[in-house]
């Protein structure tokens, strides 16, 4: 039974410096965006520090339905105790205008991480890792009526592994959801494992094994339309252990199910050579577009194995980039793996979405002339053509700190939302922007 229980919001209150930190409003907060500006030929957006207090305030993500927007990460303001980090809601009305208070959705004693939500409608749904039974599992928590409710809190791996990296993705009343799990006291690789929902998640099937070949960090990720689910993740050599005969090679992998998540087709490799990386994975009708960052492969620093982050002028003047596949007929065939260079360096965490005809990638980067150690920026890039072609990328965020975990959606005013976590401040902040894409930017 789908028993609501009204939440309790939580208001965090506190004395900080001025200069640094703002209380929590008790009321609805406004929000200030503007499209970007130039100044010195470089463009400047407003930014909203969304957290907004003196905690660690980490893994922002963000979704939308209609009018609705929601904004999750996980942060450790309630309490004394600094590892007990809870995840967070915030839900907006009127297209990401102004966001209610704070909701503590976790709200427990352990270790409450990497927050993933996916929305349909009403129908809110978010999952992330916890570690309060002493053991990391799978989590899931659910809203019928736009987050103003949930239901129970309901364990989805439940099991002895050490289950982590989950990520969500919603088809009408179909929920799928996706994580690592890893042996805790042995060696070995890692299970790629799936849990299906067709009844708005009131119920799960039992969790699915779509494969045994992942490292310990292989970040699998999930994307679906109608009764099609698609599932990617990297294998990275660096990570692997037993013997070279016993590793599964290296690169991206794929596996489908068109039939909302009862069977999956064999993993595929999807690249051959190809430095693999974190990927992201967007679906809708009948295409699936992957993409990854990487090292730009015609340098020396790619080909002899070192740092992608190695000083070098050749690097420094070419710069690195992303790489793109996509698939037209339901993932059965992708295309070659295209290398887009940019201006930016060692790229980690991408994100993708599609809207309309036009996809949108934010890749968390290091600026190609930075002189700040550390340094990374969250840029922009994006196709008008469903990844035939694709902008230069633009710096977002464009500030001294360390800008990281980037997540997008669209609102109902054709605006792209961009939120991302950001040191800037001396803390972890969950920072936001707009840019409205019937402007020219990016």
């Amino acid at each position: 039974m789908y028993s609501l229980i009204k939440i309790s919001y939580f208001l965090y209150f506190g004395l900080f410096f001025l200069s640094s930190f703002i209380a929590c409003d008790e009321y609805l907060q406004q929000l200030s965006y503007s499209q970007p500006q130039q100044q010195n030929g470089t463009n400047t957006f407003i930014v909203d520090n969304i957290s907004n207090n003196e905690r660690d305030s980490t893994y922002p993500q963000t979704e939308s339905s209609g009018n609705n927007v929601y904004m999750v990460w996980q942060d450790n303001m309630f309490g004394q105790n600094r590892l007990n980090y809870d995840i967070l809601l915030k839900s907006s009305t009127d297209g990401g205008q102004t966001f209610g208070d704070i909701v503590n959705l976790s709200n427990n004693t352990g270790f409450s991480e990497h927050p993933q939500i996916a929305v349909n409608g009403s129908n809110v749904h978010i999952v992330w890792a916890d570690n309060t039974s002493l053991n990391r599992d799978i989590y899931i928590i659910s809203s019928t009526d736009g987050g103003q409710t949930f239901g129970d809190i309901v364990n989805l791996s439940n099991n002895t592994a050490d289950s982590y990296n989950q990520e969500i993705s919603v088809s009408g009343n179909n929920v799928y959801v996706v994580w690592q799990d890893a042996p805790k006291y042995t060696q070995g690789n890692s299970n790629i494992s799936f849990i299906a929902s067709t009844d708005g998640g009131q119920t799960f099937d039992d969790m699915i094994n779509i494969s045994n070949n992942a490292d310990k960090t292989s970040f699998p990720k999930i994307s679906s339309y109608q009764d099609n689910v698609y599932v990617s993740w990297n294998v990275d050599r660096k990570d692997q252990v037993g013997t070279i005969s016993d590793k599964p090679a290296e690169g991206i992998y794929f596996a489908k199910s068109n039939d909302k998540g009862k069977n999956f087709d064999q993993e595929i490799l999807l690249n051959s050579g190809e430095q693999p990386g974190e990927v992201q994975i967007a679906a809708n009708d009948s295409s699936v577009f992957i993409v990854w960052g990487s090292p730009d492969p015609s340098t020396n620093n790619y080909q002899n194995n070192t740092p992608s982050n190695a000083k070098s002028s050749n690097r420094n003047m070419i710069g690195d980039g992303i790489y793109f596949i996509k698939s037209i007929d339901n993932g059965n065939s992708f295309t070659k793996p295209s290398f887009i260079k940019d201006k930016f360096l060692s790229p980690l965490n991408v994100e993708l979405i599609q809207y309309s005809d036009e996809l949108f990638i934010a890749i968390q980067a290091t600026p190609i002339n930075n002189t700040i150690e550390g340094n990374q920026d969250i840029f922009l890039k994006r196709s008008q053509d469903m990844g035939s072609s694709f902008s230069n990328a633009m710096n977002i965020s464009n500030n001294p700190g360390i800008s990281e975990c980037p997540s997008m959606t669209v609102t109902p005013d054709n605006d792209l939302l961009l939120v991302w976590q950001d040191k800037t401040t001396g803390n972890n902040e969950a920072f936001s922007t707009k840019i409205n894409l019937q402007n020219k930017y990016p």
